[in-house]
């Protein structure tokens, strides 16, 4: 066999070998990017906070409230032992391109980004705030809504 076909067969080879040896469960590029999305976004920190402000609406009531606390030391457990980043890692992944998620990154990562991050906790228990207060002024309407269907469904 000549030396460049002996070369040759190594150099095939190593790379079938290599092949073999890659992970098949080695994230894309467009999964490395809804990672990195996710973690500028503020990653479990973010994640934690939008369930503390849901939590915090259903605190206001008063059946409720006696168990706030309860259920954020549950709520800190449960997102502690969950895929929680890694799922929204992959919906990030799989509902935008690997371009668009690169573009929203970089500018995540300016100044005006980093502010918008930086008041995204804000931003999301505002939106909780202001979810409370329109449940509850038309917790009447929706008590009205369900007391016709339950007599509605009596009838039948």
């Amino acid at each position: 066999m000549k030396p460049s076909a002996t070369i040759s067969t190594i150099a095939f080879a190593t790379f079938l070998g290599a092949a073999a040896l890659a992970d098949p469960q080695a994230p894309t590029g467009r999964e490395l990017a809804g990672r990195d999305l996710y973690n500028v976004l503020g990653g479990d920190a973010l994640s934690k906070k939008t369930l503390e402000a849901l939590v915090s609406i259903a605190g206001r009531d008063p059946k409720v409230a006696p168990y706030e606390g309860i259920v954020r030391t549950w709520l800190d457990g449960s997102l502690a032992s969950s895929h929680f980043g890694e799922d929204m890692s992959r919906y990030y992944a799989t509902t935008t391109t690997e371009k668009e998620l690169k573009e929203l990154i970089a500018f995540l990562r300016t100044p005006t980004g980093q502010k918008f991050v930086a008041q995204l906790p804000d931003t999301i228990q505002h939106a909780a705030d202001l979810s409370g207060v329109i449940m509850e002024t038309n917790r009447k309407n929706l008590e009205d809504i369900l007391s016709k269907r339950k007599g509605a469904g009596a009838k039948k």
